[in-house]
């Protein structure tokens, strides 16, 4: 099943992975690989 984020998340690649931002709660969360494949 694909994962959809919110408009209000944001993601930016790292090298170790991925950062996503969720405006709306003000928090973050950072994603190494392979949790990191996610469809963007």
């Amino acid at each position: 099943m694909p994962l959809t984020l919110r408009p209000d998340v944001s993601t930016v690649p790292t090298d170790d992975g991925m950062v996503l931002l969720d405006e709306r709660a003000g928090r973050y969360y950072q994603l190494r690989r392979p949790e990191s494949r996610l469809d963007r």
